[in-house]
């Protein structure tokens, strides 16, 4: 018996709901006395959930000599219904999903560890559905979570893929003019030099809705800020930046 209430349940009902459409179901036909009996629930809450489980479908209301009896709907009935109702839902996902803290979204932080946190990362920069990204890097970063080959193979060649560009100051070094600069134009990129000899503990990247930083693997430490306000005021200050270094040539 109890087996059969939580299968019932799996359907949306309570507890007491499920007893009450097990009671209908195992008696065929009956008064809300019959079915009070059957499944233990008392009368006086008995009234309003027949009532709801009549609305939703779930049991069937006839009258004979000017009284009520309740049928439980088949359960194959059932399920249809419940199928029904499921891609009706689905049909409507992208409206509900817009309207998903349409009022007030709070910030959102995310933290992140090692090589697959880093691939994670790049999972939520790129979902956020950026048109162009900023950052500011030391150039390699990088390098300490995975190999050159999986940034321009996955990384990279997703970048390209959905047509996203980006700005980038990097901090002036050999690695930096030898095997990124030739890139950019390839890359959907415009870099900038930032002075030898800089330090750059995190790598930021700037997105429209959020902020990624990202530090070398002996610190371990990734985190993410899901905060329009917040990556707009960093976008900012990277622009400030930006226009006072030269181009390069």
């Amino acid at each position: 018996m109890t087996e059969l209430i939580e299968l019932i349940k799996n359907s949306g009902l309570t507890e007491k709901e499920s007893k009450i459409y097990l009671a209908a179901l195992e008696l065929g036909e009956g008064t809300v006395q019959d079915i009070s009996k059957k499944s233990g629930v008392v009368r006086t809450s008995l009234y309003y959930i027949i009532e709801r489980l009549v609305r939703e479908g779930f049991l069937i209301e006839t009258k004979r000599n000017r009284k009520n009896f309740y049928m439980a709907c088949p359960p194959m009935d059932v399920a249809t219904k419940l199928r029904q109702r499921i891609r009706e839902f689905e049909t409507h996902i992208n409206i509900l999903e817009a309207r998903r803290g349409a009022l007030y979204k709070r910030p959102r932080m995310y933290f992140l560890h090692g090589p697959s946190g880093f691939k994670e990362a790049w999972n939520i920069i790129f979902k956020s559905d950026p048109r162009e990204y900023s950052i500011i890097t030391e150039g390699l970063n990088f390098l300490d979570y995975v190999k050159a080959k999986y940034i321009v193979t996955e990384i990279i060649s997703q970048k390209k893929k959905l047509g996203v560009r980006s700005k980038q100051m990097i901090i002036d070094s050999p690695y930096a003019r030898e095997h990124i600069l030739p890139k950019d134009k390839l890359e959907n990129r415009k870099s900038r030099l930032l002075p030898r000899g800089m330090r750059l503990g995190f790598t930021e990247v700037i997105c429209p809705k959020l902020v990624a930083f990202i530090s070398p693997k002996y610190n371990d430490s990734i985190f993410i800020i899901e905060d329009a306000v917040f990556a707009e005021t960093r976008k900012v200050l990277f622009d400030q930046l930006w226009y006072t270094l030269p181009e390069v040539k």
